[in-house]
Protein backbone atom coordinates (compact mmCIF):
# COMPACT_ATOMS: atom_id res chain seq x y z
CA UNK A 1 0.00 0.00 0.00
CA UNK A 2 2.96 2.71 0.46
CA UNK A 3 4.68 1.83 -2.22
CA UNK A 4 1.31 2.94 -4.50
CA UNK A 5 1.14 5.95 -2.42
CA UNK A 6 4.88 6.93 -2.70
CA UNK A 7 4.05 5.90 -6.78
CA UNK A 8 1.27 8.09 -6.53
CA UNK A 9 3.03 11.19 -4.96
CA UNK A 10 5.86 11.01 -6.92
CA UNK A 11 3.78 10.70 -10.19
CA UNK A 12 1.74 13.48 -9.13
CA UNK A 13 4.88 15.84 -8.20
CA UNK A 14 6.35 14.81 -11.68
CA UNK A 15 3.41 15.76 -13.65
CA UNK A 16 3.21 18.98 -12.33
CA UNK A 17 6.58 19.58 -12.90
CA UNK A 18 6.64 18.88 -16.35
CA UNK A 19 3.36 21.46 -15.99
CA UNK A 20 4.69 24.25 -14.96
CA UNK A 21 7.98 24.16 -16.89
CA UNK A 22 6.15 23.82 -19.93
CA UNK A 23 4.09 27.01 -19.16
CA UNK A 24 7.42 28.85 -18.18
CA UNK A 25 9.68 27.64 -21.02
CA UNK A 26 9.07 29.73 -24.36
CA UNK A 27 6.42 27.88 -26.61
CA UNK A 28 3.94 28.77 -29.09
CA UNK A 29 0.54 30.41 -27.67
CA UNK A 30 -1.06 27.35 -25.93
CA UNK A 31 1.49 24.80 -26.55
CA UNK A 32 1.59 23.34 -23.81
CA UNK A 33 1.13 20.44 -21.59
CA UNK A 34 -1.56 21.19 -19.59
CA UNK A 35 -4.67 19.29 -21.28
CA UNK A 36 -2.25 16.38 -21.84
CA UNK A 37 -1.06 16.21 -18.29
CA UNK A 38 -5.04 16.07 -17.45
CA UNK A 39 -6.13 13.63 -20.17
CA UNK A 40 -3.03 11.16 -18.52
CA UNK A 41 -3.70 12.30 -14.96
CA UNK A 42 -7.49 11.22 -15.48
CA UNK A 43 -5.72 7.83 -16.93
CA UNK A 44 -3.28 7.18 -14.66
CA UNK A 45 -4.31 7.88 -10.97
CA UNK A 46 -7.48 5.72 -9.29
CA UNK A 47 -8.85 8.96 -7.72
CA UNK A 48 -10.51 12.01 -9.88
CA UNK A 49 -10.02 14.55 -7.39
CA UNK A 50 -5.54 13.40 -7.15
CA UNK A 51 -6.07 13.69 -11.30
CA UNK A 52 -7.54 17.54 -10.97
CA UNK A 53 -4.90 18.17 -7.61
CA UNK A 54 -2.69 17.76 -10.54
CA UNK A 55 -4.15 20.27 -13.10
CA UNK A 56 -5.21 22.87 -10.76
CA UNK A 57 -1.88 22.83 -8.31
CA UNK A 58 0.41 23.08 -12.09
CA UNK A 59 -1.50 25.93 -13.34
CA UNK A 60 -1.93 28.08 -9.82
CA UNK A 61 1.62 27.61 -9.59
CA UNK A 62 2.27 28.77 -13.10
CA UNK A 63 -0.15 31.37 -12.69
CA UNK A 64 1.25 32.77 -9.90
CA UNK A 65 4.89 33.27 -11.79
CA UNK A 66 3.17 34.25 -15.41
CA UNK A 67 0.62 36.85 -13.45
CA UNK A 68 -3.18 35.99 -12.84
CA UNK A 69 -6.38 37.82 -14.95
CA UNK A 70 -9.96 37.92 -15.54
CA UNK A 71 -11.04 35.42 -12.11
CA UNK A 72 -13.86 34.43 -14.70
CA UNK A 73 -12.09 33.86 -17.66
CA UNK A 74 -9.31 31.63 -15.14
CA UNK A 75 -12.11 30.00 -14.00
CA UNK A 76 -13.29 28.95 -17.47
CA UNK A 77 -9.60 28.25 -18.72
CA UNK A 78 -9.31 26.01 -15.01
CA UNK A 79 -12.40 23.80 -15.89
CA UNK A 80 -11.70 23.53 -19.34
CA UNK A 81 -8.33 21.75 -18.69
CA UNK A 82 -10.23 19.43 -16.37
CA UNK A 83 -12.72 18.04 -19.09
CA UNK A 84 -9.90 16.08 -20.54
CA UNK A 85 -10.60 13.90 -17.00
CA UNK A 86 -13.50 12.98 -17.48
CA UNK A 87 -12.69 11.23 -20.35
CA UNK A 88 -10.78 8.64 -18.06
CA UNK A 89 -13.38 6.23 -18.65
CA UNK A 90 -13.10 5.74 -22.72
CA UNK A 91 -9.27 4.99 -22.23
CA UNK A 92 -9.26 2.88 -18.32
CA UNK A 93 -7.59 -0.53 -19.41
CA UNK A 94 -8.07 -0.07 -23.49
CA UNK A 95 -6.34 2.33 -24.42
CA UNK A 96 -4.54 2.68 -27.36
CA UNK A 97 -3.09 5.22 -30.49
CA UNK A 98 -6.88 6.65 -31.59
CA UNK A 99 -8.80 6.78 -28.71
CA UNK A 100 -5.42 9.31 -26.74
CA UNK A 101 -5.95 10.77 -30.07
CA UNK A 102 -9.71 11.42 -30.34
CA UNK A 103 -9.72 11.85 -26.41
CA UNK A 104 -6.87 14.81 -26.93
CA UNK A 105 -8.25 16.02 -29.71
CA UNK A 106 -11.98 16.65 -28.13
CA UNK A 107 -10.13 18.24 -25.02
CA UNK A 108 -8.92 20.80 -27.19
CA UNK A 109 -11.85 21.30 -28.77
CA UNK A 110 -13.76 22.11 -25.59
CA UNK A 111 -11.49 24.51 -24.60
CA UNK A 112 -11.33 26.27 -27.58
CA UNK A 113 -15.08 26.54 -27.60
CA UNK A 114 -15.41 27.01 -23.82
CA UNK A 115 -12.29 29.74 -23.63
CA UNK A 116 -13.34 31.60 -26.48
CA UNK A 117 -17.29 31.70 -25.61
CA UNK A 118 -15.84 33.48 -21.82
CA UNK A 119 -13.72 36.09 -23.59
CA UNK A 120 -16.42 37.06 -25.27
CA UNK A 121 -18.72 37.14 -22.38
CA UNK A 122 -16.43 38.54 -20.20
CA UNK A 123 -13.97 40.46 -22.27
CA UNK A 124 -14.69 44.20 -23.92
CA UNK A 125 -12.74 43.14 -26.90
CA UNK A 126 -15.59 42.07 -28.96
CA UNK A 127 -19.27 43.56 -29.59
CA UNK A 128 -21.55 41.48 -27.39
CA UNK A 129 -23.24 40.21 -30.97
CA UNK A 130 -23.78 37.20 -32.70
CA UNK A 131 -21.33 39.22 -35.04
CA UNK A 132 -18.90 39.99 -31.72
CA UNK A 133 -19.27 35.94 -31.47
CA UNK A 134 -18.15 35.20 -34.82
CA UNK A 135 -15.23 37.45 -34.97
CA UNK A 136 -14.12 36.26 -31.31
CA UNK A 137 -14.09 32.51 -32.41
CA UNK A 138 -12.62 33.41 -35.79
CA UNK A 139 -9.24 35.24 -34.07
CA UNK A 140 -9.08 32.10 -31.57
CA UNK A 141 -8.56 29.97 -34.36
CA UNK A 142 -4.66 31.46 -34.63
CA UNK A 143 -4.19 29.52 -31.13
CA UNK A 144 -6.56 26.63 -31.88
CA UNK A 145 -4.03 25.28 -34.05
CA UNK A 146 -1.41 25.40 -31.27
CA UNK A 147 -3.31 24.11 -28.62
CA UNK A 148 -4.54 20.57 -30.51
CA UNK A 149 -1.02 20.49 -31.72
CA UNK A 150 0.31 20.80 -28.76
CA UNK A 151 -2.33 18.40 -26.92
CA UNK A 152 -1.66 15.82 -29.65
CA UNK A 153 2.48 15.57 -29.39
CA UNK A 154 2.26 16.17 -25.54
CA UNK A 155 -0.58 13.36 -25.20
CA UNK A 156 1.87 11.04 -27.41
CA UNK A 157 4.89 11.77 -25.11
CA UNK A 158 2.63 10.81 -21.67
CA UNK A 159 1.11 7.83 -23.28
CA UNK A 160 4.12 6.90 -25.54
CA UNK A 161 6.39 7.39 -22.37
CA UNK A 162 4.02 4.88 -20.31
CA UNK A 163 4.04 2.65 -22.64
CA UNK A 164 7.29 2.28 -23.14
CA UNK A 165 8.22 2.41 -19.65
CA UNK A 166 5.79 -0.72 -19.14
CA UNK A 167 7.20 -2.29 -21.72
CA UNK A 168 10.61 -1.66 -19.99
CA UNK A 169 9.63 -2.93 -16.77
CA UNK A 170 7.81 -6.16 -18.04
CA UNK A 171 10.97 -7.30 -20.28
CA UNK A 172 13.05 -6.58 -17.20
CA UNK A 173 10.72 -8.46 -15.15
CA UNK A 174 11.08 -11.46 -17.73
CA UNK A 175 14.60 -11.28 -17.49
CA UNK A 176 15.31 -11.33 -14.40
CA UNK A 177 12.72 -14.73 -14.69
CA UNK A 178 14.56 -15.93 -17.04
CA UNK A 179 18.08 -15.51 -15.36
CA UNK A 180 16.43 -17.14 -12.11
CA UNK A 181 15.35 -20.46 -13.56
CA UNK A 182 18.43 -20.96 -14.93
CA UNK A 183 19.85 -23.83 -12.79
CA UNK A 184 23.58 -24.58 -13.21
CA UNK A 185 24.56 -27.87 -14.74
CA UNK A 186 24.92 -30.33 -12.43
CA UNK A 187 28.41 -32.40 -13.22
Amino acid sequence: MRNKMEREWIGAAVLMLVCVIGRLVPHAPNFTPMAAVALFSGFYFRRVRVAACVSIAAMLASDAVIGFYDPRLMAVVYVALLFPICLRRFLRGRWNVVRVGLCSASGSMVFFLATNLAVWLFGSIYPPTIAGLVQCYVAGLAFFQHTLSGDLCWSAALFGGYAMAGAFTTAGRSLTLAVRDVRPARP
